[in-house]
């Protein structure tokens, strides 16, 4: 592929856009290339289409994601407690600006 790739750009008087330097622009999987043309209403639909999918065959994966989430979301709502308590806002800020 490669090779007729090289010769095909080989027959033209200046580089193709997209095929010199700018050639990392291009989406590496069909994937990829499928989530950019979507609109981002398309993209939330196909995002939720893949949850419900997950779900109804119980992907183990899902659940683990599930469980880290709610770790840090606890962590996150520990600091703002503390914030709010203390009058420290600095942990909050500083986690904002990582």
């Amino acid at each position: 592929m490669e090779k007729l790739r090289h010769d095909w750009i080989a027959e033209f008087e200046s580089v193709p856009p997209g095929n010199g330097t700018e050639s990392d622009r291009w989406a590496s999987t069909v994937g990829k290339a499928a989530r950019t043309a979507m609109s981002t209403s398309e993209r939330d639909a196909h995002e939720e289409k893949k949850l419900k999918l997950r779900k109804a065959i119980a992907d183990q994966s899902l659940h683990e994601e599930s469980e880290a989430n709610d770790s840090k979301d606890a962590e996150r709502r520990r600091k703002l407690d503390a914030a709010v308590a203390n009058g420290d806002w600095s942990p909050v800020i500083d986690e904002q600006t990582e």
